[in-house]
């Protein structure tokens, strides 16, 4: 697994020049983000880190300038392309011969959401695998020297929330059951077993109002939340909910039994039973709308002036209308 302590690894390489990363969640976007913030001097940063959203800006030629150009008062430039997915072939090929003969003076990030055919980098990471986020947790557990019974530990798979900023959270609570090197396991059992999933304990209070279209209600509890906070955590959340809830609607469409949804989404069956009772409520243009929202929430704290408050309130506004 990629963690903080191996961006420092990666940018210290001469040899690694381009970076794929390939993720739904953008933890490792923000992680390489933090680090960089935190360790180029300020007054040259704007300089020498470059963001470029293939969404906004697909010109190839205003692209390769980027990655081409030499660093000003450092040595090196950082160039981190998001949404690669996104590339037309022009584009993508372009990209794949500059990654032949990459500029020496700078390191280029690419974040995709899926794998781009024939694209060929120095290093590649991809987090889209079933058994990648079992493996993430066990990583984070190992890091933080929490030992666990087999059966814990599985219980604990199965309640942590989809994305790894959720699952780093619950893993910081777990530490607080943990006196003198010596893990409270029982105390562990019964957080867990108390809980429905957590994906769905966090959000579900907000949920609700989504689903029944309450934005009064939605935006009164809003504040007992910590939505804002974790802004990028919750949205996450959210929309992974609402895609099991898209897939679940069209495999019932195609009248596929519970156990045969179960098997093609990999939903626990704990978490299918609260899923499928959501998804029976909800109509498939209030998904497929919900999702498209979540999605522009997404992208404009990412990458607009707008302020976050006014993207979540219209955000709020317009899934619950």
């Amino acid at each position: 697994m990629t963690e903080i302590n191996e961006i420092s690894e990666i940018i210290k390489k001469d040899n690694l020049r381009t970076i794929l990363i390939v993720e739904e969640d953008s933890y490792f976007q923000k992680k390489l983000i933090d680090y960089l913030e935190e360790n180029i001097p300020r007054d040259i940063y704007s300089s020498n880190v470059n963001l470029i959203d293939i969404e906004k800006i697909n010109d190839i030629s205003t692209i390769l300038e980027n990655m081409n150009t030499y660093p000003l008062g450092h040595n090196k430039r950082f160039i981190i392309i998001l949404n690669l997915h996104e590339a037309n072939e022009a584009l993508v090929n372009n990209l794949i011969k500059f990654n032949l003969s990459p500029n020496k003076f700078a390191k280029i990030f690419y974040f995709s959401k899926k794998l781009i055919k024939k694209f060929s980098v120095d290093r590649e990471y991809e987090f889209n695998h079933n058994n990648m986020r079992k493996i993430f947790i066990k990583d984070m557990l190992k890091d933080n020297n929490i030992k666990l019974s087999k059966i814990l530990e599985e219980l604990i798979i199965d309640k942590f929330p989809e994305s790894r900023i959720g699952i780093e959270n619950e893993v910081e609570k777990i530490k607080t059951f943990i006196n003198k090197g010596k893990v409270d396991e029982n105390k562990i059992k019964e957080l867990y077993n108390n809980y429905e999933r957590t994906v769905f304990a966090e959000t579900y209070s907000l949920d609700k109002y989504i689903n029944n279209k309450n934005f009064k209600e939605l935006l009164s509890n809003f504040n007992k939340t910590k939505f804002e906070k974790n802004i990028f955590m919750e949205i996450g959340r959210i929309a992974w909910k609402y895609r099991q809830y898209l897939k679940i609607k069209i495999l019932q469409g195609r009248n596929k039994t519970d156990n045969e949804i179960i098997n093609a989404t990999k939903i626990s069956k704990f978490q299918f039973k609260y899923i499928k009772a959501e998804t029976n409520k909800l109509k498939m243009s209030d998904l497929q709308k919900t999702l498209r929202e979540l999605q522009r929430a997404d992208k404009l704290l990412k990458s607009s002036d707008i302020s976050q408050k006014t993207i979540i309130f219209n955000l709020l506004k317009n899934i619950a209308n």
